[in-house]
């Protein structure tokens, strides 16, 4: 791991002070990771250095990464839900792709208001 963070750092063309100082850890720590005298850094630790070298703990760790399937908006949906949303449509509120695919694949069944306090739970479950 700690020369995977090396070499990510000087790819970047990061010195250790300076990546320790976005990371917001010591440069002594840093020193010792990539050096391999530190050998059980906190997940914490390890996010914040990710963080730093804009990639992941995973690609720190040398694990594989992996996307997630994006399913599409099936075709057939429930009337309720396709009600509510033509209705954001048209009030040029439409809602987010990534909620109406998390919507449809719900198996609720109601009419346009229950998919409306649905949406308003997922949409503020993932505001950023």
């Amino acid at each position: 791991m700690g020369k995977r963070i090396a070499s990510q750092r000087q790819v970047k063309g990061l010195s250790v002070p300076d990546l320790a100082g976005a990371a917001g850890i010591s440069k002594g720590y840093l020193w010792q990771l990539e050096n391999g005298e530190e050998p059980n850094p906190s997940v914490a630790v390890l996010t914040k250095i990710a963080d730093a070298l804009e990639t992941t703990v995973a690609e720190l760790l040398g694990q594989p990464t992996m996307k997630a399937k994006i399913s599409s908006i099936p075709s057939t949906l429930p009337s309720g839900l396709r009600e509510f949303l033509e209705e954001q449509k048209r009030r040029g509120e439409p809602v987010r792709e990534d909620i109406a695919r998390a919507l449809a694949q719900l198996q609720a069944r109601g009419g346009r208001e229950d998919w409306a306090f649905l949406y308003e739970a997922i949409k503020r479950a993932t505001q950023k």
